[in-house]
């Protein structure tokens, strides 16, 4: 018995790639995975530093920063933190399954947006014209990697 393929051509930006029947969803889920690590990258990041923000003064004064960090990483948040991270790692794997590390990698740069804009948002820190200018940057930079194929 004779098996038929299809073969879906895309043109995006620069280029044709064929996608089998079956494999758009493998190459959208990957792209979302590689989109969701720096998101859980990021939250994680985000929990720490609002974590690290209640307990800045228990670390200047406490006289084993030891004893400190102990107390700190048993922490509930923290702990949900360390499994965003772990999280994270999970969905960086998924996507390196099914896309090159080249189209893959640039996403983990959304971090660098991510994170300021949380900043921005969640601790009230400045994002001045020149952070504002490179965040800009980055996204653009991300889209021309990411669209390159």
């Amino acid at each position: 018995m004779l098996k038929r393929e299809i073969v879906i051509n895309f043109m995006p930006l620069a280029g044709t790639f064929n996608l089998r029947k079956g494999e758009i969803l493998n190459t959208l889920t990957a792209h979302l995975f590689a989109l969701a690590t720096p998101f859980f990258a990021a939250l994680s990041q985000i929990i720490i530093k609002w974590q690290i923000s209640l307990s800045a003064d228990k670390l200047e004064s406490a006289n084993s920063k030891i004893l400190f960090l102990i107390q700190f990483f048993l922490k509930p948040w923290v702990i949900i933190a360390f499994l965003f991270t772990f999280l994270a790692g999970t969905t960086w794997v998924l996507a390196m399954s099914k896309l090159p590390l080249s189209q893959a990698y640039p996403y983990i740069g959304l971090s660098f947006v991510f994170v300021p804009l949380a900043g921005v948002f969640l601790f009230s820190e400045i994002m001045s014209q020149q952070k504002l200018l490179g965040t800009v940057i980055v996204i653009i930079g991300i889209g021309l990697v990411i669209l390159e194929k």
